[in-house]
């Protein structure tokens, strides 16, 4: 997870949305982008201290999002990395299906992405996303696969993790087997004051 200057609301409520995940065999890895804000770093420290298994690498300047999300994927230990970002709520049961379907099809995947939804600032859902079957031609127009995107580490770094200055959707990693969770494990919303229209797609259940 890549942090700068982020909303210290929101970055707590992704914390919290991890804490409750009924899998429990997780490690969130941050990286602080060259933020200025110390009770940025102090919330951090602060769930780390209430025993959440959170590592954390600090840039004492900013760089690109896709150098500080692979200073975080350095920190991982575990053998699959999912994307999240500042502002990203899972819903509980969301690693839980990521690690079943992992156990279903074993290693004959490269990655797994989740189907999503939106909620309001009143906490009500508004537009379910059913992603469908992989489609390299549509990832080349759209970023559909991320919200949640679960990918092998061991792929990640063989290929170099994510080029600089570009974001997933264009890191040039290929994903020749995939595995699409049905289920609606993650949903994302739209807050107002944040960047995609002034909201940028946050998840709750």
């Amino acid at each position: 997870m890549p942090v700068h200057n982020s909303n210290l609301l929101w970055l707590d409520e992704a914390s919290r949305s991890l804490s409750i995940q009924n899998y429990k065999n997780w490690e969130l890895c941050i990286c602080d982008n060259g933020s200025k804000q110390p009770e940025l770093i102090s919330l951090i420290e602060s769930h780390q201290a209430n025993g959440l298994p959170i590592k954390l690498v600090v840039l004492p300047t900013g760089a690109h999002i896709s150098m500080a999300s692979n200073k975080a994927i350095s920190l991982a230990t575990g053998e699959v990395v999912c994307f999240l970002e500042h502002d990203d709520l899972i819903d509980p049961i969301a690693l839980l299906l990521v690690a079943w379907k992992i156990n279903q099809v074993g290693n004959e995947f490269d990655f797994i992405f989740t189907n999503e939804d939106k909620i309001d600032a009143k906490d009500c859902l508004f537009f379910p996303t059913d992603k469908g079957i992989w489609d390299r031609k549509r990832l080349g127009a759209i970023n559909y696969c991320c919200h949640l995107l679960a990918v092998k580490t061991a792929l990640v770094r063989e290929l170099g993790g994510l080029r600089e200055g570009t974001k997933l959707r264009k890191t040039g990693i290929c994903f020749s087997e995939f595995a699409n969770i049905d289920l609606e494990a993650l949903r994302s919303s739209l807050f107002l004051g944040s960047p995609t229209t002034g909201g940028k797609a946050l998840f709750r259940h």
